[in-house]
C-alpha cells in the first residue's frame, strides 16, 4: 500500500505537473491567439491600406495616362501649329524679297525719272532762253519793218 500511495502521489505529482504545464500552454495559447488576432487585424489594415494605396495609385496611372494622351494632342497640335509657323514664315520671306525686288526697281525708275525731269527741266530752260531770244529777235525784226515801213511812206510820202 505505501507503494501504491508512493506510486498515487507520484502520480499525483506528475498530474500536477502536467495541469500546471497545461495551464501555462493554455495562458501561452491564449497569449499566442490574442498576438495571432492583433497581427490578422494588422495584416488585414495593412492589406486594406495597400488596397487602397493600389486604388488610389491606379486613378494617378489613369489621370497621368489622360494628361499624357493630352500633351501628346497639344504637342502634335503645336508641331502641326509650328510646321504650319516655318510655312508661313517662308511664305513671307518669299513676299519680303519679292516686295525688296520691287521697291528697288521702282527706286532705279523713280532716279532715273527724277534725271529724265531734270533734264526737261533743263530742256524747257534752253528752250524758253531760244524762245526769248527768237522773241527778241522777232520784235528787232518787227521794230526793224516797221522803222523800215515807215522809213518807206516817209520816202514816199
Amino acid at each position: 500500500m505505501k507503494d501504491r500511495d508512493a506510486s498515487i502521489t507520484s502520480l499525483t505529482s506528475i498530474i500536477r505537473t502536467h495541469a500546471d504545464e497545461i495551464e501555462t500552454l493554455r495562458e501561452e495559447l491564449s497569449t499566442l491567439k490574442v498576438e495571432q488576432s492583433r497581427s490578422s487585424s494588422a495584416q488585414t489594415r495593412a492589406l486594406q491600406d495597400l488596397q487602397n494605396l493600389e486604388k488610389d495609385l491606379r486613378a494617378q496611372l489613369e489621370v497621368a495616362l489622360r494628361e499624357r494622351a493630352e500633351s501628346d494632342i497639344k504637342l502634335s497640335t503645336s508641331k502641326e501649329r509650328v510646321s504650319s509657323l516655318v510655312d508661313e514664315v517662308a511664305r513671307l520671306r518669299r513676299t519680303v524679297h519679292e516686295l525688296q525686288q520691287e521697291s528697288a526697281g521702282r527706286e532705279v525708275t523713280i532716279v532715273q525719272l527724277r534725271k529724265e525731269r531734270e533734264r526737261s527741266r533743263e530742256d524747257a530752260d534752253g528752250l524758253n532762253i531760244a524762245l526769248d531770244s527768237k522773241q527778241q529777235e522777232l520784235e528787232l525784226v518787227s521794230f526793224s519793218l516797221f522803222w523800215f515801213h515807215l522809213s518807206f511812206t516817209c520816202v514816199l510820202g
